[in-house]
């Protein structure tokens, strides 16, 4: 049984369940995009009759029940493309159903459909445009007159009118009188403009200073009033010609004249012109009363019983979304994140106010985390991060417990839309998390694709510390106290991430340790909210490191001890990092420079081979290994370590004029010291196999330091 049937649709019927919610428009749609210009080229198709193109639409079978479908919302009778914070509330939509019948969904030919009813819905129907798009739209080359900041935010609100003073343009005279063309061009015919300015919606934005070229035409300039208005809204005429072709002559003639009267339009220069604009409007009317009646071209996917995929709705959903993906991407698969991100909003706008709506909930959760630079929060990070905090400490029912969505359960929305319900209501605790996550890593300097490159370790720190921010709402602490138990939790995270990272954890493909992590969270939950021990954040904390198993910390001190920094700066910086928790680093080189670190040696890869071969010694492993242990690294900023090059350590900073030579020969012995370098890897004399070998075991002795420092730090030996 095919799962679509062709058929067609009256066209005044397509408009009139738009605006009344019968028909609805599937949120992974894309925004409506059609320029002005693009709109009037619609109606000139419709007037002359050409192709309008096939319709895709999707009979739910389901009436009033919006809100159980793929998510959706209405076609919107005003259109805001101003980017000023005042979008809700000039992008009207029309309401949604509460009228009987099915639930069509639009899955091809939004666009067009949106822009008819632009163009004919209604009286108060229009486009908010910046001014440098509404003149953009109207030239050739996309080029506007206008420079300079306030182009960012003077905006015009345009409406779709037919200009008389051009119409008449467009006639034949004939025996009866006059005729439109049947070549009218209707682009020149119809035009946008500004109406007039009463409930202040024309236009806004920083203020035109006089002889502003205006975008549009302003009415309330244009309209001089004693029935001399020469613009008639284009949704008057879709309204006059209802049933219009039906009508006797005399009722037609009539109609004519009170529409004109209305519009203020009955004094003109001579009575022949007055004439012409009468036969003028007659013939459009006509026109526009057939296209009324115009059949669309439509495919109408059935549903789901009567397609025959029974109680199947997986199957039935997934072959509608890949019917729309297929037509709207190309063939490309459609995006598992942007049906959940569309289920989330969805459901969100289902649910008692907050302060956020649906549309805002990735942006303010992007906000939250925007100061740790690792990567932007996309939406499949957003999803991901819900998912996981959802699965952990919000999903009781079985199945669902601790598990990740699969893609039915993004096609289907059900378990999405139980999840959006627990995010709502811990709205405030997810956005503390974020924010708190943050600055932790911020402040302890730990930097993803730097010391680590999983973003599964960021996601773990999410359950960790929702975990805290969950218990420290329902405690009364305070912020001395709050602060205290902070410092704790951040120190155990900082070890816990290390000795996760030394026990060959959180790889390429560390989604099983992830998985691991999240249960191990959970199991400790159901068996400790019953002992009312969750109260206590030490034991939330201590959970931590039960997740880290004796045999782990094993791993971790063999890798540690055993550890070459040959092809694994990657572990090189994290070790590195570890040794420095007890070191004031920043003391010199201060936090800005820090910002973007980079580790490299001590004494350079080049003058060590180079002295190596003067001497005869470039085949030995022992020497050639040597220099990339990690007692010869040592990290500075990225632009101080490539001002250093291949320069010795006391070079780089004791190279100065005579003023500044005693301030760097201080830097030196800082520098020097808070890192343990000794003289012999700062000033290195590298001319004999003696002076090479006492490189060597400075370079050995300073690795053992390091490893031992690290050991203690990480409570590992």
């Amino acid at each position: 049984m095919p799962i679509y049937q062709a058929t067609t649709k009256v066209l005044h019927e397509i408009i009139n369940e738009a605006q009344d919610g019968l028909m609805m428009v599937p949120n992974i749609q894309r925004a409506y995009v059609w320029t002005p210009d693009k709109i009037i080229r619609l109606i000139d198709t419709f007037l002359k009759g050409w192709p309008f193109s096939t319709l895709l639409l999707w009979d739910t079978g389901l009436t009033n029940h919006a809100h159980t479908l793929v998510p959706n919302g209405p076609f919107k009778r005003r259109v805001s493309r101003v980017e000023d914070g005042n979008d809700d509330e000039r992008n009207r939509k029309f309401p949604e159903s509460r009228l009987p019948g099915n639930i069509t969904m639009i899955l091809d030919g939004q666009q067009r459909i949106q822009s008819a009813l632009l163009a004919f819905s209604s009286h108060d129907a229009g486009l908010y445009l910046l001014d440098k798009d509404w003149a953009a739209s109207f030239n050739d080359n996309g080029e506007y007159p206008y420079r300079g900041q306030a182009v960012k935010n003077r905006w015009c609100y345009g409406q779709l009118y037919l200009n008389l003073t051009e119409l008449i343009k467009h006639l034949d005279s004939n025996r009866r009188g006059y005729s439109l063309r049947r070549s009218t061009d209707w682009t020149k015919v119809f035009e946008w403009a500004i109406p007039d300015d009463r409930d202040g919606v024309g236009y806004g934005g920083t203020e035109r200073r006089d002889g502003y070229d205006w975008p549009l035409v302003k009415l309330s300039e244009k309209n001089i009033g004693n029935g001399r208005n020469r613009f008639v809204h284009a949704s008057v005429l879709w309204e006059k010609s209802a049933g219009f072709q039906n009508r006797d002559e005399n009722t037609k003639f009539s109609l004519v004249n009170d529409l004109l009267t209305e519009q203020l339009a009955t004094v003109w220069d001579s009575e022949d012109e007055l004439e012409m604009v009468k036969d003028a409007i007659f013939g459009l009317l006509n026109l526009f009363s057939f296209l009324r009646e115009e059949r669309i071209s439509c495919l109408q996917l059935q549903t789901q019983t009567a397609s025959g995929y029974g109680e199947n709705y997986p199957a039935y959903s997934e072959a509608v979304v890949n019917i729309f993906n297929r037509l709207n991407a190309a063939g490309m698969a459609l995006s598992k994140d942007e049906i959940t991100s569309s289920w989330i909003r969805n459901s969100w706008e289902q649910l008692p106010d907050n302060g956020t709506k649906g549309n805002e909930i990735y942006s303010k959760m992007r906000e939250r985390f925007k100061d740790y630079d690792y990567k932007k929060l996309d939406d499949e990070n957003i999803v991901k991060i819900l998912n996981i905090l959802w699965a952990v400490f919000g999903a009781k029912n079985g199945k669902d417990n601790c598990r990740l969505f699969s893609d039915s359960d993004l096609l289907a929305g059900a378990a999405v839309k139980e999840m959006t319900e627990w995010v709502h209501t811990n709205w405030v605790v997810i956005n503390n998390t974020l924010e708190s996550v943050s600055k932790f890593l911020i402040k302890s300097r730990l930097q993803f694709n730097y010391h680590f490159k999983s973003v599964n370790l960021i996601y773990c720190m999410m359950v960790y510390r929702f975990g805290f921010e969950l218990c420290v709402t329902t405690q009364n602490l305070t912020m001395a106290e709050r602060l205290s138990i902070q410092n704790d939790f951040d120190l155990h995270a900082k070890k816990w991430i290390l000795i996760t990272l030394f026990s060959s954890k959180w790889g390429k493909s560390s989604d099983s340790d992830l998985a691991s992590f999240m249960k191990h969270c959970y199991i400790w939950l159901e068996s400790n909210a019953q002992t009312n021990n969750w109260d206590n954040l030490k034991l939330w904390s201590d959970n931590l490191f039960q997740f880290v198993n004796e045999q782990s910390r094993i791993v971790a001190k063999k890798y540690v001890e055993n550890f070459e920094t040959l092809e694994q700066y990657t572990t090189a910086r994290a070790l590195f990092f570890a040794w420095n928790q007890s070191v004031d680093r920043f003391a010199y080189y201060g936090e800005e420079r820090m910002t973007d670190p980079s580790l490299d040696h001590i004494i350079s890869q080049n003058s060590w081979e180079n002295s190596l071969r003067k001497l005869g010694l470039l085949d030995n492993e022992k020497y050639l290994q040597c220099i990339h242990d990690i007692g010869n690294l040592n990290e500075l900023g990225r632009v101080d370590n490539s001002k250093k090059n291949a320069n010795s350590l006391s070079m780089w900073l004791t190279h100065a004029s005579d003023d500044r030579k005693k301030i760097r020969q201080d830097e030196l012995i800082r520098i020097c010291k808070l890192f343990s370098i000794p003289e012999r890897l700062s000033s290195p004399n590298l001319d004999t196999k003696e002076n090479i070998d006492f490189v060597v075991d400075a370079i050995r002795e300073r690795s053992s330091l390091i490893k031992q420092n690290v050991l203690d730090f990480l409570q590992l030996n």
